[in-house]
């Protein structure tokens, strides 16, 4: 599922998945557009990617 995930988002979004490992990983930021890219290929909100709690 998450190889096809990546798939779709790169097809569709081109956000590759080394730009994504980066982003989860913390070793890079990214922009509001490619945020709004990756919400979209998971069908939910920008916001939801946002919702975090810092321990």
């Amino acid at each position: 599922m998450l190889k096809n995930m990546a798939f779709l988002i790169f097809t569709f979004y081109k956000v590759t998945k080394t730009t994504i490992g980066r982003i989860e990983r913390a070793k890079t930021n990214t922009t509001i557009r490619t945020l709004v890219k990756i919400a979209n290929a998971l069908e939910i909100e920008p916001k939801e990617l946002l919702n975090f709690q810092i321990k």
